[in-house]
């Protein structure tokens, strides 16, 4: 964000140190949005009780909550949009609260030069999981394929391919960036990742407020329905990890 200048002259100073070429983006502020400019976006989806937005007219929390979410959102799609137009085969996004370690450069070359066609790769997975290895990469590094792909949007990669999907299917904003690109198997998407993490999260605060909803009963008609849709989640998301491999 423009108004974050502390953060933003940590970021220059981190990536100058590193000697990593670099460009900074102006995040959208979401506290400036206006809502009715993207009421062909949003649709009805963003006062709906459950919405990834969290945010209700009726809802004990502020809709600011939203509008910080909504801002991430766009400053994403924006890059996404970007890499789109002016055809950038590929390209690294960090969130202003990123850190990488001494390996960060070699590791993403190499993987940068994978002969395995990708849409993103995740450079900071907090939480790994079921995964398939790939292939090596520098040092101890591994390429891998995920069955969870994550939800964190603070470092990643990006491929040409994966922009133009993302793009497409995240123009209706039914979600938070991270969880569009979670989905994979709704964009036809190949989400690949590096193990051990190349990139973290600083202890920083985030300057986009928190995610908060509103507490269901636990025998509404919601809940029932959205256990049924994660079990197609799961059902989904296992068909799509063991059938549709990546290809070379």
């Amino acid at each position: 964000l423009a108004r974050a200048a502390d953060r933003r002259a940590d970021m220059i100073r981190r990536l100058e140190a590193d000697g990593l070429q670099y460009e900074i983006v102006d995040a959208v502020d979401g506290q400036k949005i206006n809502l009715a400019d993207y009421a062909d976006r949003l649709g009805q989806d963003h006062r709906k009780e459950g919405s990834r937005f969290r945010y209700s007219k009726d809802s004990k929390y502020p809709a600011t909550r939203a509008l910080g979410e909504i801002g991430c959102y766009l400053s994403h799609y924006n890059l996404w949009q970007r890499i789109a137009d002016e055809r950038i085969p590929m390209a690294i996004i960090f969130e202003d609260d990123a850190i990488w370690n001494a390996d960060f450069a070699a590791v993403v070359a190499t993987a940068a030069a994978t002969d395995w066609r990708w849409d993103l790769i995740e450079l900071h997975i907090p939480r790994p999981r079921t995964h398939r290895i790939m292939q090596s990469l520098h040092g101890d590094y591994k390429l891998v394929r995920s069955l969870h792909a994550n939800d964190d949007a603070a470092a990643y990669m990006i491929s040409l391919s994966g922009a133009k999907k993302l793009v497409k299917h995240g123009w209706f904003m039914h979600s938070t960036n991270s969880t569009i690109w979670r989905d994979y198997w709704n964009y036809d998407g190949c989400v690949l990742g590096i193990l051990p993490s190349v990139a973290g999260v600083s202890e920083v605060q985030t300057t986009k407020p928190g995610n908060r909803g509103k507490k269901m009963h636990p025998l509404s008609w919601y809940m029932i329905r959205r256990v049924l849709r994660r079990w197609q989640f799961f059902a989904t998301r296992r068909w799509f990890y063991h059938f549709r491999h990546p290809q070379k």
